[in-house]
């Protein structure tokens, strides 16, 4: 039996109270008990912890680990991979053990995922939605997926589904990625959005979209959708419909503010597009969080914000009304919830997969101690940060 045991911690579980100076005993890559003063299992590897402030895994609901920037063509990208082991290293050094990749470029998500599960490279456990389906000429449409018409839609979620797939991604409106695109334009029809929403809940698989205005957000919610990503056009009608739906928003807030704040790597019309989202969306999330909507952590990570940087939003979605120890909590017990997983990830409780990262600040004082975790366990396995941080990026 492989143990781990963890000692002197402050434990913050995200489904009770705060432990001060706690033990977490490790067996089989499973917590197996977690209180003050527990003896460690023979031949247990140790981890003294004294000082260091503990979280369950961090969850990131909205990732793009292989869809990094490459030219803008459909056809699979030679280097694609090697830059997708190295955000992998990047989002698990960050303290991110679990992630929900929204769409990457020819199923290369689906192979790293595959080769994290295999042990070939070091990353945190992927749930796939694999390419994205969009209309024809819809938002990033050379990287995903092209259908219209329900027939159509239904026929490529099943596709992606084929290949290993579990979520499936829609994009149901413009976005802001190139210049030309309109965000407030609706690309899906309700009958495209249901079909894959069908498709999906067929093998018991759920939809997440991609959606900015606000009609596009409530069509969603009313044939089944389970994840608004971005969710720009949040006024009180569209939020009553998310409400009723029992659906998330996953508002992926600090990605606007990082183009806008670092527009040297962006045209100037994306900066200025950037800056007015994120303007805009700023008072409709507060009256979201206000009003008890789901929300769930994403960073949007790949082409416009760095893979190590949930912190970042985190910070942002406790600024906007959720409080550090909500916003934490969103991003641990709340995301996997959304994701389904609550009986296994999530929460630091007897039965859970082992997935931890322990911190030399105190999240819950101070965002900035997000920036550099001292240790990050996945499923029982213990990583050193600054060695996954050291893997040399390509040029």
């Amino acid at each position: 039996m492989n143990s781990l045991f963890i000692t002197g911690a402050t434990v913050f579980t995200a489904a009770g109270p705060i432990h001060t100076r706690a033990d977490v005993v490790v067996e089989d890559g499973r917590i197996a008990a977690v209180g003050p003063d527990l003896a460690a299992p023979e031949g247990a590897r140790v981890i003294e912890a004294d000082g260091l402030f503990m979280t369950p895994g961090l969850i990131d609901v909205h990732t793009h680990l292989a869809l990094p920037n490459v030219p803008e063509r459909g056809e699979p990208h030679p280097d694609t991979p090697f830059h997708a082991v190295h955000a992998a290293s990047l989002c698990l050094s960050s303290g991110v053990t679990t992630v929900r990749d929204v769409g990457g470029n020819n199923h290369a998500d689906l192979a790293l995922a595959r080769a994290i599960r295999g042990g070939l490279v070091a990353g945190p456990r992927m749930i796939c939605c694999g390419q994205a389906i969009v209309p024809t000429g819809g938002h990033i449409h050379y990287f995903c997926q092209e259908a219209d018409g329900p027939d159509a839609v239904r026929a490529a979620a099943r596709r992606q589904m084929k290949a290993g797939a579990t979520w499936i991604k829609l994009m149901i409106s413009g976005g802001i990625a190139n210049v030309e695109e309109h965000p407030d334009e609706m690309h899906f029809s309700r009958e495209e959005i249901a079909a894959a929403v069908e498709a999906a809940g067929a093998r018991g698989h759920k939809v997440a979209v991609h959606a900015y205005p606000g009609r596009a957000i409530r069509i969603a919610c009313e044939v089944g959708v389970a994840t608004i990503e971005h969710a720009v056009d949040l006024d009180g009608e569209t939020i009553a419909s998310i409400k009723r739906a029992g659906a998330a928003i996953v508002p992926t807030h600090a990605v606007y503010e990082y183009m806008a704040r670092n527009g040297s790597g962006h045209y100037a019309q994306l900066v200025d597009l950037a800056s007015r989202v994120y303007a805009m969306k700023s008072g409709p999330l507060r009256d979201a969080i206000a009003a008890g909507v789901t929300v769930g952590v994403g960073t949007d990570c790949g082409r416009h914000y760095p893979h190590d940087g949930i912190g970042g939003e985190i910070a942002l979605l406790a600024e906007a009304g959720m409080g550090l120890e909500g916003a934490l909590t969103a991003a641990t017990a709340g995301n996997a919830a959304i994701l389904g997983l609550a009986d296994e990830l999530g929460t630091i409780a007897p039965g859970r997969r082992a997935d931890l990262a322990l911190f030399a600040g105190d999240p819950l004082a101070d965002a900035s101690a997000y920036g550099a975790p001292v240790h990050v366990i996945r499923g029982g396995t213990a990583f050193d940060p600054a060695a996954l941080r050291n893997t040399p990026p390509l040029n």
